[in-house]
């Protein structure tokens, strides 16, 4: 190898060193700025430091029991919230690998003390490494509806209750939510972008949110307005038994 080679190979590295210090650099900024931002956004809607009140496995725990005995595979639904990080009181990011590849979210959540519902999932169509259940699927009137989310339910009833026509223009008016409800708990969640991760882009995939907290402004809207909007039938016949 002569000197020009070796200057040439040289010079290589320190430029890919440098590039892959500005980019670490500049990832570590723009995460400073989103915790900032979600910081100043939780503030504004109750949520504080620490960790996020997830109501997902204890209410789960009869409804994933009684899957594992009908012998349907339980273990999506298990790891499906991991990888927690930016963590408040009710909002936090989380992500998920899928086929070797991360796929970021952003979730809140809410309690509604008084409800004790089984589960029920409405998921975008399309949406990256989306989980597929055993639980019946479920299909409303409306068609708008139909073809943008994927309901799942323990029980059928339940969801034709909850998804009457106020609550259904809701999910459509907050269009890239998804969420899942159990007992007394909603947990909803937007996918995410996030520099240097790789993201999926076949035609059939929802396009991600942008990455500088301000979609915590989308899911705070959609937990307030679907606490506002749950059925009062519901809350009558899902009523949590007295303590």
């Amino acid at each position: 190898m002569n000197l020009q080679v070796v200057v040439l190979v040289a010079l290589g590295l320190v430029v890919y060193t440098a590039l892959r210090l500005f980019s670490a650099q500049r990832k570590a900024k723009a995460g400073a700025a989103r915790y900032q931002k979600m910081l100043k956004i939780c503030a504004a809607n109750g949520g504080v430091p620490g960790p996020v009140d997830i109501p997902s496995m204890d209410a789960l725990a009869p409804a994933l029991a009684a899957l594992a005995a009908s012998g349907i595979p339980v273990a999506s639904l298990i790891n499906r919230f991991s990888g927690l990080s930016n963590q408040f009181s009710n909002a936090a990011d989380f992500y998920r690998v899928e086929e070797k590849t991360k796929l970021f979210f952003t979730m809140v959540t809410a309690r509604f003390p008084g409800i004790n519902m089984p589960h029920i999932s409405v998921t975008r169509k399309g949406l990256p490494g989306a989980p597929v259940w055993g639980q019946d699927r479920l299909e409303v009137e409306s068609i708008a509806f139909t073809q943008r989310f994927t309901v799942t339910a323990q029980d059928n009833r339940l969801g034709f209750m909850l998804l009457d026509l106020p609550m259904i223009q809701w999910i459509l008016d907050c269009a890239d939510v998804n969420f899942d409800m159990f007992g007394d708990g909603l947990m909803a969640y937007v996918y995410r972008a996030e520099e240097g991760a790789p993201i999926l882009n076949r035609a059939f995939e929802l396009r991600p949110l942008n990455t500088d907290g301000s979609e915590l402004e989308l899911l705070y809207k959609f937990v307030n307005g679907f606490g506002q909007r749950i059925p009062a039938q519901l809350k009558a016949e899902f009523t949590a038994p007295a303590q």
